[in-house]
């Protein structure tokens, strides 16, 4: 049952979700063998208490290419032309990092050597997000609220 008297009660507190803001950005720029998409996700706590995103890996944030026309419903279905994470290794430890109000975090990642086209590229962060307290916290996985971003970027 929770206790009225806690004030960081993450049931008396407003879902965690509800107060962060995502944004991805995606510049073309000459690599060293070609061109080359630097990624960035931002995320940011607009709300009025600390948020705790708790990652299950060292694997901060994923991004996925897809051709432009992919609908949103057929990228379940669809493989992408690029991920972040395809043949990478992260550390298999648990981390958190806390984004007091008003507070960001920036990931990047970097598509080198993409081909010529238009592609539409979804960014999310690889956590769950929880307001803490001094017991468990309220966890709400990311991924199951739709708070990933898009950008359209086109390669010459």
């Amino acid at each position: 049952m929770p206790d009225p008297s806690d004030p960081f009660d993450p049931t008396e507190s407003p879902d965690a979700l509800d107060s962060l803001a995502i944004s991805l950005s995606a510049t073309v720029t000459d690599g060293e063998t070609g061109p080359a998409i630097e990624l960035a996700l931002t995320v940011r706590n607009d709300g009025g208490e600390p948020v705790t995103l708790r990652f299950p890996t060292g694997q901060r944030a994923e991004f996925a290419v897809y051709p432009t026309g992919t609908e949103r419903n057929e990228r379940d279905k669809t493989d992408p032309v690029w991920r972040h994470g395809e043949g990478r290794l992260f550390t298999q430890a648990v981390g958190t990092e806390t984004l007091t109000p008003g507070e960001s975090e920036t990931y990047e990642g970097t598509w080198d050597g993409p081909s010529p086209g238009k592609f539409v590229v979804v960014g999310w962060v690889t956590a769950a997000a929880g307001v803490e307290a001094d017991h468990d916290a309220d966890w709400h996985e990311i991924d199951d609220h739709g708070l990933t971003a898009t950008v359209t970027v086109e390669v010459g």
